[in-house]
C-alpha cells in the first residue's frame, strides 16, 4: 500500500473515531440529570472564582451550556442592582436535591432545592430539545438580596 493510501486510511479512521466519541458525549449529555447539571455549573463558577477570576465579568453566565439565555440575562440585571443571582447569600451552596420535574405549555422543567448560609434555595432546569438540561431561574434564598457582588465566601467546589 502506498504512503498516500495509508494516511488516507489513517486520517478517515481518526475521522470515524472521532465521530463516535463526539457523538457518545454528545449523548452522554442529554441523560446528565438535572442536579448534576446544576451542580457543574456552581462548581465551574466556584473554581473561576477559587482562580482569582470574575465569573460575572468574564461571562461566564453567557458562555456556559448549563444555563439560559434567560438566566443569564437575569444574572446580569442583578449584577447592575449590584447582586451576585448565581451565588445568591455569598456562600457556597449546597445539598443539590430534585424535588420534582414537570411537563407544562413551554416544556419540560425539573425543580431544585439547595442550600446555602443555612437557608433554602430554589433552581429551576428547563429541558431543550436535545434533551439538555439548563439553569433557567435561581429562586435565592430571603437573605440573599443584601448580599452584594464581591462578598463571596465560596471558595471551595460543589460539596454533593
Amino acid at each position: 500500500m502506498s504512503l498516500k493510501k495509508k494516511l488516507l486510511l489513517i486520517a478517515l479512521i481518526i475521522g470515524i473515531l472521532g465521530a463516535v466519541f463526539g457523538i457518545g458525549a454528545y449523548n452522554a449529555r442529554s441523560h446528565t440529570p438535572p442536579h448534576t447539571v446544576a451542580e457543574r455549573f456552581y462548581r465551574s463558577w466556584l473554581d473561576a472564582l477559587k482562580n482569582g477570576g470574575d465569573p460575572l465579568k468574564e461571562g461566564l453566565q453567557h458562555k456556559s451550556t448549563y444555563v439560559t439565555d434567560t438566566f443569564a440575562q437575569e444574572v446580569d440585571h442583578l449584577a447592575k442592582q449590584g447582586h451576585d443571582g448565581v451565588l445568591c447569600t455569598g456562600t457556597q451552596p449546597k445539598n443539590f436535591v430534585l424535588e420534582a420535574t414537570a411537563l407544562n405549555k413551554d416544556g419540560i422543567h425539573a425543580s431544585i432545592d439547595f442550600v446555602a448560609d443555612g437557608t433554602n434555595g430554589h433552581i429551576v432546569l428547563a429541558r431543550d430539545m436535545r434533551g439538555w438540561w439548563h439553569i433557567d431561574e435561581v429562586d435565592c434564598p430571603a437573605n440573599a438580596q443584601e448580599v452584594p457582588i464581591g462578598t463571596t465566601t465560596a471558595t471551595t467546589s460543589v460539596v454533593k
